[in-house]
């Protein structure tokens, strides 16, 4: 009887050795598919932060250029008026 237990318990022994290398394959490709999933998405979320970097930037140069603009605005609306106190002093002497 003692013979017989101990050759059972060494099947038990095989199968659950068998199951654990089974279920550490499993694992083993579970890991590498997450971290090949987390890889793509930490790639995907710099091209994102790069794409929005670039963005900002481009939003400051169009601030940039429309307070250009608005500066030539005021020094075109003050050389009219300018022009329009001439035009009205001429304008007073004829």
């Amino acid at each position: 009887m003692e013979e017989g237990l101990k050759k059972r318990l060494q099947e038990i022994g095989r199968i659950i050795e068998e199951q654990g290398n089974e279920i550490l394959e499993k694992v083993a490709e579970e890991a590498q598919t997450i971290g090949k999933q987390a890889k793509d998405s930490i790639e995907k979320a710099r091209k994102k932060t790069e794409e929005i970097l670039n963005s900002a930037q481009e939003i400051e140069a169009l601030k940039d250029r429309v307070r250009a603009l608005e500066e030539r605005q005021v020094k075109l609306s003050d050389e009219i008026s300018g022009l329009a106190r001439l035009m009205g002093e001429l304008l007073a002497k004829l």
